[in-house]
This record gives structure tokens, sequence and C-alpha cells, in this order.
């Protein structure tokens, strides 16, 4: 009998352990979430909630006894567990507010997600839920501020991004629609310009592969050292080269700045802010994918986004950014071509059929237009 009474009891210990529960009924702060509490960090993120509401508050300072939160004085919250966007806590753009709560209360403040119990912790936060309580949902540590994805909702960036854009649209000639690039595709342009005129082919092959949108440097990379680039112009400054690529360019690669390339059914669907001086355009366009060596067969509407920087006091749009829209049409063959084959597509997407379809079809231009060329052997895989 003693033997059943211990056997009982340690069940009903280890049941209390599980569920974050002592033997009163209180809740238990979990261990991971203890350890945050007692050596915080700048880069903590912590998730206030209530039953129904979620409000978010990164660590600004701390001292032995206290944690010092900064967050947006005027915050409505959101809905509980819908995500998180830490935009507004690193951007600081509306009016933001620093309160300090002591350890011991966020340690006796962890979340009860019994829907009827009432919230009766001493953590507050003034102006955040009409001041009151809070229970703590979840702490975030961040490896580095700077990594932390941002996109805010704002207004007024969100007309100005859409005026330069229309603007871009409406452009009547190459020179303006190159005004509208930011200092990195220039910079970009002018790398390639380099790269194809390097005689080390490992070197250029180097570049493509590193490249976040390889595909579409291949073209642009190829095209340029085999159809742009004779002994005649290779002499010339950077600054004059530059100036000659930019119509071929224009005309040839699967850039913005062909107006070809993209047809004119193109929307700025939303702008959302995502640092201090930079944003990301959403846009939709008709989605084309190869099909026996052409780009010919409309399929769907697929979205992309664009960067845009702040540079010289107006937004500038970033060139190899807007390759994207290429890699979607080129994802579609690899898709479809793993679902034929019946496989399962995983949450990483691994270049497959259509990225081999796609240099294969650039290879054949570039032969096309002139027999006569030899593909170094490095570049073709």
């Amino acid at each position: 009998m003693r033997y059943s009474y211990f056997i009982l009891i340690f069940c009903i210990s280890s049941c209390l352990l599980h569920f974050g529960c002592d033997s009163s009924g209180a809740r238990i702060i979990n261990t991971k979430m203890l350890h945050k509490i007692n050596a915080p960090s700048e880069k903590d993120f912590y998730h206030f909630v209530t039953h129904e509401q979620e409000y978010l508050a990164k660590v600004e300072r701390f001292t032995e006894d206290s944690i010092y939160f900064l967050y947006v004085k005027s915050d409505p919250g959101f809905q509980k567990h819908s995500g998180s966007n830490y935009g507004n806590l690193l951007l600081k753009r509306e009016e933001m507010q620093i309160s300090s709560l002591s350890k011991s209360d966020l340690i006796s403040a962890p979340e009860n997600r019994n829907r009827k119990s009432i919230i009766a912790t001493n953590v507050i936060l003034p102006t955040l839920n009409n001041n009151e309580p809070l229970m703590l949902h979840e702490i975030r540590r961040v490896k580095d501020l700077k990594e932390v994805p941002i996109a805010v909702k704002d207004p007024v960036i969100e007309e100005e991004v859409r005026t330069v854009f229309n603007q871009f649209q409406a452009a009547q000639s190459l020179d303006e629609s190159v005004s509208f690039l930011d200092s990195t595709s220039i910079s970009y342009l002018s790398t390639v310009l380099e790269k194809a005129k390097t005689e080390d082919v490992n070197e250029l092959k180097q570049f493509i592969l590193a490249s976040e949108y390889s595909e579409a440097d291949y073209q642009v990379a190829l095209f340029t050292k085999y159809l742009f680039l004779t002994d005649k112009n290779k002499g010339l400054s950077s600054k004059k080269l530059l100036k000659e690529f930019l119509p071929f360019y224009a005309l040839f690669c699967p850039s913005m700045l062909s107006k070809s390339y993209i047809e004119k059914d193109l929307k700025l669907r939303t702008v959302r802010r995502t640092g201090h001086t930079s944003a990301t355009a959403n846009l939709v366009a008709t989605a084309n994918v190869i099909s026996q060596g052409n780009l010919s067969k409309p399929i769907m509407q697929i979205d992309f986004n664009v960067l845009y920087n702040f540079e010289n006091d107006q937004w500038k749009m970033n060139l190899p950014s807007g390759y994207n829209y290429l890699q979607h049409q080129i994802a579609q063959v690899t898709l479809q071509a793993n679902r034929n084959k019946g496989l399962g597509i995983g949450t990483k997407y691994e270049p497959g059929s259509g990225e081999k379809e796609f240099r294969q079809m650039v290879r054949k231009n570039i032969m096309d237009t002139n027999p006569s060329i030899q593909i170094d052997e490095q570049l073709i895989y």
C-alpha cells in the first residue's frame, strides 16, 4: 500500500511539472525562458499576451534585478500568435516608450492558456493593454539585430516608391530609366563587365555560382562575354564601356530595363519598409515558362519583389533584385518535373531541370547568333 502511495505521489508531481504548475496550481516558467530572464540580452524580444492580443517589446538595457523594455507607446497589439514583426521596434519610427519590469515579476508571469482564468500578474507596461496586466508568452533571442527581417507598412514610403515606379515605367529613354537605378545597380553592371573581360573563365564561373540569381547572371555573363565584348571595345575606359553596354543589356538581358521582357501587365501591389533607407516593392506580372527552348508560353501570374534604396533624397530601384521574376519562371519547370516524377516538394527549393534547360537555351541562343563562337567548357554545365 505504501509503495502504491509513493507511485501516486510521483505521478502527480511529474504531471504538475509537465504542465508547468507547482503543487498550489501556480504556473511555472520553463527553463529556457528563466535563463533568458536571469541573463538578459539586448537581442531579446519579448512577446507579452492577454487571452486575445499580443504585444512586442525589446530589451533595451538591464540591471541585476530589472529589465528595461522598449516598445511602441501607442501599440494596439495584434491577434495573438498570428506572427511577429520586429520592424517597428528596430526602426523606431513611431513614438517609443521605455519601462522597466522586475525579473521576479517576469518569472511569475508565464502564459496561462486557460481562457477563463483572470490575468493576475504584476507585469504592466504603461499604455499597453489599457495598463492592465500581461502574461509572458515567449522570449526570442536573435543572433544579429542587423539580420532581423523587417517588413513594415508605411503609407508615406509606399506612395513615394509607387511614384518612382510609375516614373520608371513611363520613362521615354534608356538614360531616363537608368536615372532611377541605385548605385549598387551601376556597380553590379560594372562588375559584370569586368568579370566577363577576364581571361580566367573559372573566375567568371564562380561569380555566376555565387550570385543570388545564378541563372540570370549566367545569361548576362555569357551574353556579355560572347556577344558584346570585342577586341575593339575591351580597350575602352570603364566609363565608356559601361555606356556602350547599357543598350545591349537593356535589349538582351532579363531585367527591369527590358520593356519587352516583362510585359505591360506589370503592376505594383504593395510596398514594405525593410530598413531606415530600404523598401521592398511587391510586383505582379505574367510569368512565362521555358517550353521547348523558348519563353513564349504564359502560364500564370506570379509576384516578385524588387528592392528600393533611398539615395540622394530619392528612392532608387535595385536592378539585380528584379531577377527573381526570371527565377520564378525557371522554377516552374523544375517543380512540374518533380510533380511528374511523383516527388514531394520540400521546404527548400533545389535547382533542377528548369535551371539546366535555361542554361542550355542561353548557350543555344549564343550559337544561333554566331555559330563560330566556342563556349568555354567550364561554362557548360
